[in-house]
């Protein structure tokens, strides 16, 4: 998600200072990034830090634009410049897409975009407090119609998912954000990023039984992974789940495990179901 995503709508028609538009993460600008995956979809949630004189263009533009040009910013002022960011910043992804899957964005949906504008705006326009501003947009992962007769491959429906199939599959996952902008992705449970491209810096924890990735984007903006289903974090989620659901049936402990060779049995049977329990597209 770039800088130009949330404010291309009022900094382009208001002439932008050259500064600003050409360094969208300078030292008078720090953004961030947290984005979490999961099969179905994902939420990007940004944070931008606006500091020095570009806090105060920022004010100067609220008046002017979505106000009464007085030099003070009031929260009516305010209000009125999150719908047109929002809405600007809709129609700026719509027309170029910030994420793909497999290559493609066809089966990328955006279903919500929200802007808000700190209350550190509020005030003189002459104010060079810093103004930290928050966006999140959620995209689905949806099948693609196919047109008659078409044959080339269609893009799948969801991380991990061939369109039409239950098969497990690597994935990759493409972004464009803002050059050398801070990221935290969290990766679908039960995943693992084979290899990444275009995250600087990277680093990789494990937090709430997910994989997290640290980082950058690289100078150009952009950063794909490939994303690949842990099948043994699968096994043992669905083998607790079951132990669960039996307690919870008969109100006793399950059963001792059993020997080695009907354990292998059960989770032949079992990986069956898992790209229908786990892997199938969210509603």
């Amino acid at each position: 998600m770039k800088l130009q995503h949330l404010l291309s709508a009022f900094f382009v028609t208001a002439v932008l200072s050259v500064t600003l538009l050409s360094g969208p993460c300078a030292a008078s600008l720090v953004c961030s990034n947290t984005i979490t995956l999961e099969t179905g979809g994902m939420n990007w949630d940004y944070e931008e830090c606006i500091t020095g004189e570009e806090a105060i263009f920022f004010r100067e533009l609220i008046d002017r634009e979505t106000g009464n040009n007085d030099s003070f910013v009031n929260a009516w002022e305010i209000r009125n410049m999150e719908l047109e960011l929002r809405d600007g910043m809709e129609k700026s992804i719509e027309k170029k897409p910030d994420v793909k899957l497999n290559g493609s964005s066809e089966s990328v949906k955006v279903r919500d975009v929200e802007f808000w504008l700190s209350d550190e705006a509020l005030g003189t326009t002459s104010k060079i407090k810093p103004i930290t501003n928050t966006a999140k947009v959620t995209y689905s992962f949806e099948e693609v119609d196919k047109e008659e007769g078409e044959n080339e491959t269609e893009p799948g429906t969801g991380i991990g998912n061939e369109t039409g199939t239950e098969t497990s599959t690597e994935t990759s996952i493409w972004f464009l954000g803002t050059p050398d902008s801070e990221v935290t992705i969290f990766l679908p449970p039960g995943y693992d990023a084979s290899r990444t491209e275009g995250l600087e810096d990277k680093s990789e924890d494990f937090e709430e039984s997910r994989k997290v990735l640290k980082g950058s984007f690289d100078p150009e903006g952009e950063m794909t992974l490939w994303l690949l289903e842990n099948k043994s974090y699968e096994t043992a989620a669905l083998m607790e789940d079951l132990n669960g659901s039996e307690v919870m049936e008969n109100g006793t402990l399950p059963a001792e495990d059993p020997e080695p060779e009907e354990t292998q049995a059960s989770v032949g049977f079992f990986e069956n179901f898992l790209g229908r329990l786990y892997l199938g597209p969210k509603a």
